[in-house]
This record gives C-alpha cells, sequence and structure tokens, in this order.
C-alpha cells in the first residue's frame, strides 16, 4: 500500500462523524470499487450489522460516483442476518460494487465475525442524484477533489 493511499485512507477515517463514527466506523481498504471495513463496537445487533455494511456501501458509492452526479441515495436494500444475535466481538465487511449505468450503483457485502464467519449478507441500489443547477455545490466539490488530487484521491 503506497504512502499517498495510508494518508487518504488516514484522512478519511479521521473525518468521519455522525454515524460512522458513533459505530466505530474505520476503511480499512479502499480499491477499485471495494471497500474493506470495520467496527469496533463490541456487542452487536442486526441495526450495527446493516449499519457497517450500509456505511461501507456508501463510501463505495461515493469514491466512485460519477462527476456529473451531486450525490446519492440508498433507495432499497436487503439483509440476511445468519448468526444468532446479539453477539460480542469485532466484525469487518468487505463491499463491492456488483453492478453500475448512468442512474445508480447495486452494491454487495458481506459482515464477518472475528473468526472470519459469515454473519451477515448485504444488498443496496443506490440511486445517484442530479446537479440541479447549484453553482455554489459544483464549485464545492471541484474545490474538495483540487484539494484531494493532491494526495491521488478523487471525491
Amino acid at each position: 500500500m503506497g504512502m499517498r493511499h495510508r494518508l487518504g485512507l488516514f484522512l478519511v477515517n479521521k473525518l468521519a462523524s455522525g454515524l460512522p463514527r458513533s459505530i466505530g466506523f474505520e476503511v480499512l481498504d479502499a480499491r477499485g470499487g471495494a471497500i474493506k471495513a470495520t467496527s469496533s463496537l463490541r456487542e452487536h445487533t442486526s441495526a450495527s450489522l446493516v449499519a457497517l455494511a450500509d456505511t461501507s456501501c456508501g463510501y463505495g458509492t461515493y469514491a466512485t460516483l460519477p462527476q456529473s452526479k451531486s450525490g446519492f441515495a440508498t433507495v432499497e436494500l436487503k439483509t440476511n442476518v445468519v448468526k444468532d444475535l446479539p453477539f460480542l466481538g469485532l466484525v469487518h465487511c468487505t463491499a463491492s460494487k456488483l453492478s453500475s449505468n448512468e442512474y445508480c450503483q447495486v452494491w454487495v457485502a458481506d459482515v464477518f465475525d472475528k473468526d472470519d464467519v459469515k454473519v451477515a449478507s448485504f444488498q443496496c441500489t443506490q440511486r445517484f442524484l442530479e446537479y440541479r443547477g447549484s453553482a455554489s455545490l459544483r464549485m464545492y466539490r471541484w474545490l474538495v477533489n483540487r484539494a484531494l488530487g493532491l494526495f491521488g484521491l478523487r471525491m
């Protein structure tokens, strides 16, 4: 893993707020439409597993968002939990883009316990949002991309 990649992951994890911070979300790796992440919660319910998987897919969608789009929204999600809940221990998640077109992306994620046993399977559809003539939003996105470009990253 190169220095720029490690620095980018460090910044993503340090700037986390809201739900990602409350579940102890941390991106371990992000490459080519795939995200590996973990949650530092010690006790898990189905809600915490969905939060980890959906956040992982959301970060992946944001990282691969087309330049012409202003954002995205989760319009559909499905989760199958295959382990008795609640349970204790750390969990990690791998999320990958299953398909993409000009309107949406479909992501799948699997959540594993500390022994690498699958705990849950997750799938979601992320619908892209269009710019609505907001020059300030386009300017903001351009400035952020310009700053992230110094680290070899893109918003």
